[in-house]
């Protein structure tokens, strides 16, 4: 390409360069510049051959001109430095980095050495080199570390000291400790000293434990099953403790078990029934179903027969002169008479 360089600036020209803005146009041919108002062959043929190189990176590149016209481009890398390679697919046959960043979604070799280490030994040198780390946690009293170094635990530690003391007895008191009281500490209320009385509230036998909140009850030795017991009722007559007093309800269970039996006996062979029974035109039917001995009745009134005996004719001369008579049949009126008697003066009927 023509340089903007005037003839007097130019320095390191090759054979080829073009020069304008001074006149006519100039090309240099290796040598000197000419002008190229000249014959174009006659220039051409002035352009000597020659060969330029440079070098970067390790990569050398040669060009060589004949004539004005590229003839030769020559590419060397003994000494190649890359910055960064990116491809899509690469063979290296021998491929030397000393420092190297690789990413890669896959590789597969049958022996990759790093550094002069495997892969296996370069993880287990950085395994090796983890530090040591221990962490610790907390949760209802107590506490637990782990310690790993090299990708191993080596040490685990619990610490439940907040649990030696879950349930420890105190001892035998007369009145409940003030001092020196931890949770789960418990006591037993024994009996007071000959001449002296326990605190109001407190019972020879209670067992009391300590609490966030202080002492609570949680037994009563006096009122223990096996030692209290009583009873009024005349299938438990003796028994003074809960294993004697359950000896004799089995005693009466297994009586009450032989009557229920025969009871069963008996009423498994009924095999239920119908009786029947009428008078005066009523009828009473009782039956007793056999599988569940569930009763039933039934009751047929008659009236015709109801009734059949209640035939009466009755007259009445309560009144003077008056004598009323009604006829009934089957309980039913069906008649009545009235007849006017004659009087004489002392009241009495005239025949």
């Amino acid at each position: 390409m023509a340089s903007a360089l005037t003839a007097a600036g130019v320095t390191g020209a090759i054979g080829g360069d073009i020069l304008t803005g001074y006149g006519a146009a100039k090309v240099f041919n290796g040598t000197t510049w000419i002008d190229l108002g000249a014959d174009v062959g006659s220039i051409i043929s002035q352009i000597s051959d020659s060969t330029e190189s440079s070098t970067a990176n390790g990569i050398t590149v040669d060009v060589t001109t004949s004539d004005g016209v590229v003839t030769a481009v020559g590419v060397s890398a003994d000494d190649l430095v890359v910055d960064s390679i990116s491809a899509s697919t690469a063979n290296f046959g021998d491929l030397t980095a000393s420092t190297a960043t690789f990413t890669a979604t896959s590789v597969s070799a049958n022996s990759l050495t790093i550094n002069g280490s495997t892969v296996e030994q370069i993880a287990d040198t950085r395994i090796a080199s983890i530090p040591a780390s221990t962490a610790t946690s907390t949760a209802t009293g107590i506490t637990v570390s782990v310690t790993t170094q090299g990708g191993s635990v080596t040490a685990v530690s619990v610490d439940a000291t907040s649990f030696g003391n879950v349930m420890h007895f105190k001892g035998v008191v007369t009145e409940l400790p003030s001092e020196s009281n931890v949770a789960g500490d418990i006591v037993v209320i024994g009996a007071a000293e000959q001449g002296e009385t326990l605190p109001p509230g407190l019972v020879a036998g209670q067992e009391y434990i300590y609490t966030s909140t202080g002492w609570e009850l949680i037994g009563d030795q006096n009122t223990y099953a096996l030692n209290a017991y009583s009873s009024t009722a005349s299938v438990y007559a003796g028994a003074t403790s809960l294993s004697g007093a359950l000896d004799a309800a089995g005693a009466a269970i297994d009586g009450l078990t032989a009557s229920v039996s025969a009871l069963k006996a008996k009423t498994d062979a009924y095999v239920g029934g119908t009786s029947t029974s009428a008078d005066q035109g009523v009828e009473v039917s009782v039956a007793i179903d056999a599988s569940t001995m569930a009763p039933s009745v039934t009751t047929t009134v008659t009236p015709a027969t109801l009734f059949a005996d209640l035939d009466a004719s009755v007259t009445s001369n309560e009144q003077a002169g008056l004598t009323v008579g009604v006829t009934q049949v089957d309980g039913v009126v069906t008649g009545v008479t009235a007849e006017l008697v004659w009087l004489d003066a002392s009241g009495a009927a005239i025949a």
